[in-house]
């Protein structure tokens, strides 16, 4: 399909911004390519970058059953929807993905006029050659933590590692679940794009924005409201999984640690679903959690991308419903419960708790590792600058579907606004999921969504 297709070969904004004069001559170059197309495609005064960046959004917005279903039926309207997309002034292209599931209807892209877009801009988007002396080769040391995780240093990722340092680390975080950089003295934008070298290669954020963070992408989070959003992150989740792609990777920059306490707890997913009995992991095999906030649907185990590894996967404060594929049936409050505890302790027999000094960057690979805040990130009195917690999380797209496996029968999303199709189970929907634990902590950084990200009015008012 000619849309993912060009979500794979749009260029790393990490290649595009580097510092180096080497790379600005290629972005330069790069940046002619693009404009050159602007007569091609009927763009009046609109500019060829920012359409490019709305495509990318589109990418990720025309994502849903329902709307896939309607531009297979009506590919005019699915053309109507580029041609409007493309009418936007370059200073308001901002077009925040929907949370939805599903891909684009190969259908949909039958009108020459999409098609003729798409295969232009894929031409337009390869990225420019970036000569290696333009890029740093580092010595870097790296020393494993205990159970799993490792730091890193002799690395400053305000500069661009070569592709063979980066490949290295990508396969340590996804066989380790993460890496802790130290001294990583790095501003809002040099974050994004140290985050962008793993994974999609696509900084991917949904959530408001705290008036102190240093850009749209960063979820800024504290001990403090006047410093950053509260209470994020209390229960064992993997960030993202209100999206079909579920982030890939996740950077978690401490731009202020406190003296005493505000570590994160990692617990690798992998060693996790090892710990299961034979039965257990028969049981799990069959089931798949729905998001309560989205409907999209993930199995409770899947297979690891890079390693072929088994992991466990289930978020603890946005989970709606469990169905069991086998049966055919929701899962209910007891059964419910039952799971959730269960989770909660494979997570805590693998944990490892990471305490932060300030400028460290923790990168993890969002499949094989789970993660809450420790109780203590949550502590401390406002004002207290001994107390004070400032982390920026910057999320990075996902690059494959986290999909139940075809043999459980069941679409990647379903409707958590209508009434269960599975029976008399659990069925709950809504920015917090089931609660499994009578006062159990749910709040999450979904609460922090950016309401504009649930629909784009001025097309989705129509499907």
């Amino acid at each position: 399909m000619f849309f993912f297709f060009l979500m794979i070969r749009r260029p790393p904004r990490s290649t595009l911004s580097s510092s180096s004069a080497a790379s600005d001559v290629y972005k330069r170059q790069y940046q002619r390519r693009v404009r050159g197309l602007r007569p091609s495609l009927g763009m009046g005064e609109v500019s060829a970058g920012a359409a490019i960046q709305i495509l990318g959004n589109l990418t990720t917005t025309l994502q849903s059953p329902a709307v896939a279903l309607k531009l297979a039926k009506n590919p005019e309207l699915a053309a109507e929807m580029v041609r409007n997309l493309l009418a936007v002034k370059a200073t308001e292209w901002e077009i925040p993905p929907v949370r939805l599931a599903a891909e684009l209807d190969r259908h949909a892209t039958r009108d020459p006029c999409i098609r003729r877009l798409a295969e232009e801009l894929e031409r337009a988007m390869v990225p420019p050659h970036v000569p290696p002396d333009s890029l740093h080769e580092c010595a870097y040391q790296l020393e494993p933590l205990e159970g799993s995780g490792a730091t890193v240093t002799g690395i400053d990722l305000r500069r661009r590692p070569s592709d063979r340092v980066i490949a290295e680390l990508e396969t340590e975080m996804a066989g380790r679940g993460f890496l802790v950089f130290k001294n990583q003295r790095l501003d809002g934008e040099q974050h994004v794009a140290a985050c962008e070298l793993f994974g999609g290669r696509r900084v991917h954020s949904e959530h408001g924005v705290h008036p102190e963070a240093p850009n749209r992408h960063v979820l800024r989070v504290s001990n403090d409201e006047q410093h950053g959003v509260l209470g994020v992150g209390p229960q064992w989740h993997n960030d993202g999984s209100f999206e079909r792609y579920v982030f890939s990777h996740v950077g978690y920059h401490m731009v202020h640690a406190p003296k005493i306490g505000g570590g994160t707890m990692f617990a690798h997913t992998g060693r996790a679903y090892d710990n299961l009995s034979g039965q257990d992991k028969r049981r799990w095999a069959v089931l798949v959690s729905v998001n309560s906030t989205s409907g999209v649907v993930h199995p409770l185990v899947l297979e690891h991308p890079v390693t072929g590894r088994k992991h466990v996967y289930l978020h603890l404060g946005m989970t709606g419903a469990v169905i069991d594929t086998h049966a055919n049936r929701a899962l209910g409050e007891a059964e419910m419960r039952h799971l959730f505890q269960q989770y909660r302790q494979l997570m805590e027999e693998v944990a490892v708790i990471v305490e932060y000094q300030t400028y460290d960057l923790v990168v993890t690979d969002n499949l094989a590792v789970a993660h809450r805040a420790h109780r203590s990130a949550h502590s401390g009195e406002a004002g207290d600058p001994l107390q004070l917690r400032i982390m920026h999380r910057v999320t990075i797209a996902g690059k494959v579907p986290l999909d139940p496996p075809g043999w459980h029968h069941v679409s990647p999303w379903m409707n958590m606004a209508a009434a269960c199709p599975y029976g008399d189970g659990v069925w709950v929907g809504g920015d917090l999921g089931f609660e499994w634990e009578p006062g159990v902590k749910l709040k999450n950084s979904s609460k922090y969504l950016d309401p504009d990200a649930l629909a784009y009015k001025g097309i989705f008012s129509r499907l």
